[in-house]
């Protein structure tokens, strides 16, 4: 999964792996429409059965004005905003994938592709952002811990929190 949303790797990984990554994501994202679509359900049937409709009317106008307010010193207008929603089109997950499939990958980290594609493949983002953070093995945080039980032993035991820290830092990088 997180290969296919790696550029570094992305070339390395067989068709068959892609198809089945591909899949994955489409599964991935259906449920994760389903839980918008049942969140936004249940938050729409809370306000609307509440007896304080009119105060939450009066709140909501009140944030509008703020945000609106806000915009202006910011010099975003209302109108600039209307259309960059209109001009911008939503992609489906087949045609982002498409574009991944022709994006140039070389000279890209997992981080730095993410962050330069991220408004172009916004659905593909959130996905790497879910998937991509997972490391492989534990190895790294129990080498941590083996460290830090190796420095904070017994007879170091008037080491302060912050020179176990440093420490710890120092012995990570050398």
């Amino acid at each position: 999964m997180s290969s296919l949303l790696d550029p570094t790797v992305y070339d390395l990984i067989t068709d068959e792996d892609k198809l089945l990554a591909k899949k994955f994501l489409q599964v991935e994202l259906n449920i994760m429409n389903k839980n918008i679509t049942s969140y936004t359900a249940t938050t729409s049937n809370s306000y609307s059965s509440s007896s304080s409709a009119d105060s939450s009317k009066m709140k909501n106008s009140t944030t509008t004005n703020r945000l609106r307010n806000f915009r202006q010193k910011c010099g975003m207008t209302d109108e600039s905003i209307i259309q960059t929603t209109i001009t911008t089109k939503q992609l489906t997950l087949k045609q982002e994938l498409a574009q991944l499939d022709a994006l140039d990958k070389d000279g890209h980290t997992f981080t730095s592709f993410w962050r330069k594609y991220s408004f172009s493949l916004p659905i593909l983002s959130r996905m790497a952002c879910r998937f991509g953070p997972i490391p492989a093995t534990s190895v790294p945080s129990e080498s941590a811990f083996s460290v830090a039980g190796y420095i904070a032993r017994k007879t170091r035991s008037s080491l302060s929190a912050k020179n176990l820290k440093y420490s710890m830092f120092l012995k990570d990088k050398l």
